[in-house]
């Protein structure tokens, strides 16, 4: 992989002038429709953890336009930046919030009672914790809890306010609900695998003629859906692809055993190559979304043959 020459650029400090906290601006947009008087069941604790809140910041205009002038760059041939792909840190110094910018922001939240654990690479994003008191307190909100079809959720009551000086490199918070996306996955019937001809015969069936019949999917059967032009898809010739020297990172909020994804390249005939699993944060061992990410880390092997594949995973927190 080559470097792209220019991510030392110097990125220039937007916050100007003292942090006021009496001049204050919202963030529009950052509360949840059903957050309503109607639904309301109370404040929520002042003394809760409101661990690892992702802080979403901004890049200036001209970073913009620079980062939208280097994608287009390094991904055409004519460019003498052509694959020329920087380092995560590389891609921060130059795109994300500079240093100075982060130190102030960095204060500012402390002067509040609460902690900047983590800046990511890209410099777009903060890790701050704290409590419910804290947050509220920092901006201008506060959390309750809220009763939506029959379950209790926790958000923020009002768009949270920020002191207009820090308006040029904070965005608002990725998250300030414990409202998650449901899996939406069906599981399938049991089946049993015939080694010899390669055929999987399921245990029962289900479908019908009308709705179509659900099937069981080896490595060839998603090469071959996918039009991947793999060893195991018979359909297309020519080179065909392994995934040698490429990682595939796959996000996902749940643990899985290792042993299973070893099995499956057994039970179809791949050679042995280990899933790494990357746990950022708390461990969220093996819950309801692990059938989620058996499926992706293993399909994905499955068809990149030799590639990388890594999940990526954390607890859950109450925002």
């Amino acid at each position: 992989m080559q470097v792209c020459g220019h991510a030392g650029a110097q990125v220039a400090q937007r916050i100007a002038g003292p942090i006021d906290d009496s001049a204050l601006v919202t963030l529009t947009g950052n509360t949840r429709p059903w957050a309503q008087q109607v639904n309301d069941a109370g404040a929520a604790p002042v003394s809760m953890p409101a661990g690892r809140l992702v802080l979403v910041l901004h890049r200036s205009a001209q970073q913009e336009a620079d980062l939208a002038s280097y994608l287009e760059a390094v991904q055409d041939p004519a460019s003498g930046s052509y694959r020329k792909f920087m380092t995560p840190e590389e891609y921060g110094k130059r795109f994300g919030v500079g240093d100075a910018d982060l130190a102030q922001v960095q204060s500012w939240l402390e002067q509040h009672g609460l902690q900047m654990t983590k800046t990511s690479k890209s410099r777009m994003t903060l890790e701050v914790t704290g409590t419910v008191e804290q947050v509220s307190a920092a901006f201008h909100t506060s959390i309750h809890r809220y009763s939506v079809g029959g379950q209790q959720f926790l958000a923020n009551a009002t768009d949270p306010m920020i002191p207009q000086a820090l308006t040029p490199v904070i965005a608002g918070f990725a998250s300030l609900t414990s409202l998650r996306p449901k899996s939406q996955v069906i599981r399938g019937p049991s089946g049993t695998y015939n080694p010899t001809n390669r055929t999987i015969t399921p245990t029962y069936t289900i479908g019908n003629a009308t709705s179509g019949y659900y099937i069981f999917l080896g490595p060839a059967d998603a090469a071959t859906i996918y039009d991947t032009p793999t060893t195991l898809n018979p359909h297309l010739s020519g080179s065909a692809l392994d995934g040698t020297g490429v990682t595939i990172g796959i996000a996902g909020d749940s643990n899985i055993d290792l042993t299973q994804n070893a099995n499956y390249r057994a039970t179809f005939g791949l050679a042995a190559k280990a899933t790494t699993v990357v746990v950022d944060g708390a461990d969220p061992g093996q819950n309801g979304d692990a059938i989620e990410a058996y499926l992706d880390t293993e399909v994905a092997g499955g068809i990149a043959l030799n590639a990388n594949i890594v999940l990526y995973t954390a607890a859950d927190t109450s925002f």
